[in-house]
């Protein structure tokens, strides 16, 4: 099995800051560590790393469209008890 890479640039407590630099934006070497509050370099390493586990757009969209759906039918079952609860008045 092949070696897992454990070094900052790859651990989702790591917080990259960017400079600009003739109108672009440009990755700074020293980053910043969330979970340790200190200054580090993107090719170190600690003990308290995880994974960054990047979420595809493909995931993001069928999450919305499933959530979409959900809350279709639960606005179709709100209707129907508004409509019956104004049955019921009348």
């Amino acid at each position: 099995m092949r070696e897992q890479i454990c070094e900052c640039y790859r651990c989702r407590h790591f917080d990259r800051y960017y400079v600009v630099n003739d109108g672009r934006y440009v990755k700074t070497r020293y980053d910043i560590c969330l979970k340790s509050k200190s200054n580090v370099e993107i090719h170190d390493g600690c003990d308290g790393f995880d994974y960054y586990i990047a979420r595809k757009k493909h995931d993001r969209l069928l999450l919305c469209d499933c959530l979409n759906v959900l809350l279709a039918q639960i606005s179709a079952v709100r209707q129907t008890l508004d409509n019956e609860l104004d049955d019921e008045d009348k």
